[in-house]
């Protein structure tokens, strides 16, 4: 244990003398270490060919690669039908109509924002034909 200031020694009935515990622990460590520190053993030298890649093995792993992309894209693709609704909208709900662009007729739209303290905020859309 270590202390940020030293305990006055000259305190009666005090014994001092197992307070170095940081001490007494590194000597006993340091004494149960080899001394010199002994040498890591090396691996056997072994000839080693480097490696050769042909152009087969190259073009087989891009072909890999290839197919595994292609496989995720046609899964994605078969779930994605799956979650599509094929609900029958009924009577009332709306039709999708396309609109042909010379059929559009040029509008103008005024917003405005009314803002009355009893009632609170109102907004007025207003569209003009041009």
């Amino acid at each position: 244990m270590r202390f940020a200031e030293k305990p006055p020694l000259d305190l009666p009935g005090r014994d001092r003398s197992g307070d170095d515990l940081d001490g007494l622990l590194r000597a006993y460590y340091q004494a149960k270490m080899p001394h010199p520190w002994p040498v890591c053993p090396q691996p056997p030298l072994r000839n080693v060919l480097p490696a050769v890649r042909s152009r087969w093995t190259l073009a087989r792993s891009r072909l890999a690669l290839a197919a595994s992309i292609g496989l995720l894209l046609a899964s994605l693709w078969a779930l994605a039908g799956r979650f599509t609704a094929s609900v029958d909208p009924g009577p009332d709900a709306p039709v999708n109509r396309t609109i042909k662009a010379e059929r559009v007729k040029p509008y103008e739209i005024k917003e405005s924002l009314f803002q009355d303290p009893g009632e609170g905020t109102k907004l007025l859309i207003e569209i003009f034909d041009k």
